[in-house]
């Protein structure tokens, strides 16, 4: 018994730190939305996040151990490991921790059911505490693989419950014949345009939109199982990709009966790899539409423009130009906000105000209100909508004033145009310190490094003050700033999204303007 204790006691001691590390290595899987390639690939960037140098202490002191107190040396070994485990990093701040879902659970299960058949198959076969001590030991340092292998051995189980979940949802859209479904995807745009359609369409019908960012397939499907009941008339469902088929997949479940093409953009390259793979994607949607007359496209969008598919299509764009059939025009921007005029080639005219900021805006607003128009819903009740909308929140949402600061929050904004278009709308503030607080953007592929530059030469030109939030992948941004000549006392490279806001504070002396620009999760915090 006393020999059976002296090595499980160590062992549990050990299992403490190990499960410390098995906890962070699950939050970066989430992070990177279970994908080992990516989640991989994380740690192989980021070693010093994974690994610690002091991690070899427990086996160095097992051999010193070993040749002294050698009945003690696993004893010793799982002490050092309990030190390790009391004064283990702090994650003081998180902006998004582990949220421990059923899949988590699932992972956790496998990986403690792992761990135990490992430690009893060495106890069993061969009692070595030289064995046991070098296995944990390898076990701790080559945790992410262990993460890794833990999740490779769930996916069959992830997919038969996914699959499960995708039949169960579409029984219940199935059930619903009279359901009116839109579809909406694009490169930018399509959150805010659903929130902006969503509103409209209240005025007319009971609608469910999917919230938030809910765009994945998972997203979907969790909306419907949770939220759409039979008083439901209009579902607008977000649909978002990464990979080709993304849409296909979303359009297969919920089978849309309209479809409003935001943008087309480089979002995303490093998964799709080229700009026409972004392309056939997004037409995924178009394509699935029967009608193709439900179709609503944005020709303001330059590959959209160039990869025009469907001669049927509804169209929307800027301004007035050949093939646009919903355009804007007599914009007005006051202290109220915007107002402009939204005319169609089928002689609609709708005076319409806003409280929202951007052109951008006033494109989205163009578009929802095409799809309204399909839809029926009438002039009044359109502009009675738009009347109404607010901010979408982290979405160029206008906070309230807090001593000298007003923040602009684009928090939620990760992609090219957007951000081009949220530095212009900072531009245009006057009498102020305007401040641009942001990570960059990130999976642009190649072309990662020339939109930052881009996006870091364009922000010299509006701004007072530039802070950079993480070293390594704002460093485009940084040369561009510099290559503008913009002052390099007015420019900060901090290392997280605390000490950026913590330097904001510290600027904000006088009336100033402060824009949020996107907020890259943990994982990009370096």
């Amino acid at each position: 018994m006393i020999q059976v204790l002296s090595l499980l006691l160590p062992v549990l001691l050990y299992f403490l730190w190990f499960g410390w590390k098995l906890k962070s290595g699950f939050h970066m899987l989430q992070q990177n939305s279970y994908f080992n390639g990516h989640y991989l690939k994380w740690c192989f960037q980021n070693p010093r996040r994974i690994l610690f140098i002091r991690e070899f202490l427990p086996i160095v002191v097992f051999f010193a151990g070993w040749f002294f107190l050698k009945q003690y040396a696993l004893m010793l070994f799982g002490c050092v490991y309990f030190f390790l485990f009391l004064t283990r990093p702090k994650n003081t701040y998180s902006k998004k921790p582990l949220v421990v879902t059923a899949r988590v659970k699932r992972l956790i299960v496998t990986a403690s059911i792992v761990g135990i058949v490992i430690v009893a198959a060495i106890m069993v076969w061969q009692p070595n505490t030289i064995l046991l001590a070098g296995a944990l030991t390898l076990l701790s340092l080559l945790s992410c693989l262990y993460v890794a292998l833990v999740n490779l051995m769930n996916r069959p189980i992830e997919l038969g419950i996914n699959r499960w979940y995708f039949k169960d949802a579409q029984k219940k859209i199935s059930a619903m014949p009279n359901l009116k479904v839109v579809g909406i995807t694009g490169s930018y745009g399509k959150t805010s345009t659903k929130y902006i359609l969503t509103k409209i369409l209240a005025e007319k019908y009971n609608v469910l939109m999917t919230p938030e960012s809910y765009n994945t397939t998972m997203g979907v499907i969790k909306t419907i199982r949770m939220q759409l009941k039979p008083v439901h008339e209009v579902f607008v469902c977000e649909m978002g990709a990464k990979y080709v088929g993304d849409i296909k997949e979303i359009c297969d479940l919920v089978h849309p009966q309209y479809g409003l093409i935001t943008s087309i953009g480089p979002q995303h390259l490093e998964t799709f790899h080229s700009i026409q793979n972004i392309v056939n994607t997004k037409y995924e949607l178009a394509e699935s539409l029967l009608d193709k007359t439900k179709a609503v496209i944005n020709l303001s969008s330059p590959l959209i423009r160039e990869n025009q598919r469907y001669s049927a299509a509804v169209t929307y764009g800027e301004k007035r130009e050949e093939g646009v059939q919903y355009w804007a025009e007599d914009i007005a921007y006051g202290n109220a906000g915007t107002a402009f005029t939204v005319k169609s080639k089928q002689g609609l005219s709708l005076r319409l105000e806003t409280r929202l900021l951007g052109n951008h805006n006033i494109l989205n607003i163009v578009g929802a209100v095409a799809i309204a128009d399909l839809l029926g819903v009438e002039p009044e009740s359109i502009i009675f909508g738009v009347k109404k909308l607010q901010p979408v929140p982290h979405r160029l949402e206008m906070k309230p004033r807090s001593g000298n600061i007003t923040i602009i929050d684009d928090a939620f904004n990760s992609n090219v145009e957007g951000a081009k278009s949220a530095v212009e709308v900072l531009g245009k503030f006057e009498g102020v310190q305007r401040i641009l607080v942001t990570p960059g953007m990130i999976e642009l592929g190649d072309k990662q490094y020339e939109y930052n530059y881009a996006f870091g030469t364009q922000a010299a030109a509006q701004c007072d003050y530039i802070l950079l939030v993480g070293e390594k992948q704002t460093i485009p941004i940084q040369e561009g700033v510099k290559a503008a000549g913009f002052p390099a006392e007015q420019l900060f490279v901090l290392h997280n999204l605390q000490e950026a806001l913590a330097k904001m504070r510290e600027l904000a002396t006088e009336p100033s303007v402060v824009l949020l620009e996107n907020d890259l999760p943990d994982l990009f915090e370096t």
